[in-house]
């Protein structure tokens, strides 16, 4: 008997097509470690475009997926970023210490925490094509200076 056989091969090939849409609109998973205190809130903001990332203005701000979270300790966050998908958008956090909701500077050097996704540890941002995120998941650790 053949057809009890397909069976579970159906069922199953229909359940894959049929999950497919749900793992599509799964939101990136964001892990921002290396916080140095419990002060403050933790900004993620995701970009889809490389004149939107390379500017970080306010404009840009209101792009393809922006979230904050309260920060619940020292040492990492975990945050869900809906709306931004792998392959898509790169990501920018910082820790914004005294939620004046800006990213303070002194001389041109920040004076809170921040990172870039796939950025390496100097704190330079990489180009746009090396910060997209590829999976559905990513760690960023915080930069102080």
């Amino acid at each position: 008997m053949p057809f009890p056989r397909l069976i579970p091969a159906a069922l199953a090939a229909s359940m894959t097509l049929w999950a497919s849409p749900l793992l599509a609109d799964e939101p990136l998973r964001v892990e921002i470690n290396n916080i140095k205190s419990n002060k403050g809130t933790i900004y993620v903001m995701a970009f889809s475009t490389k004149a939107d990332f390379e500017t970080i203005n306010e404009k840009a701000l209101k792009g393809i997926a922006y979230t904050k979270a309260s920060m619940a300790e020292k040492g990492k966050l975990t945050l869900l970023v809906k709306g931004a998908k792998p392959g898509c958008c790169a990501l920018v956090a910082f820790h914004d210490e005294n939620d004046n909701k800006d990213i303070d500077m002194i001389a041109g050097i920040p004076r809170e925490g921040y990172a870039f996704s796939n950025g390496e540890k100097d704190g330079e941002p990489p180009a746009f094509d090396k910060a997209i995120v590829k999976e559905n998941s990513t760690q960023i650790p915080l930069i102080y200076w």
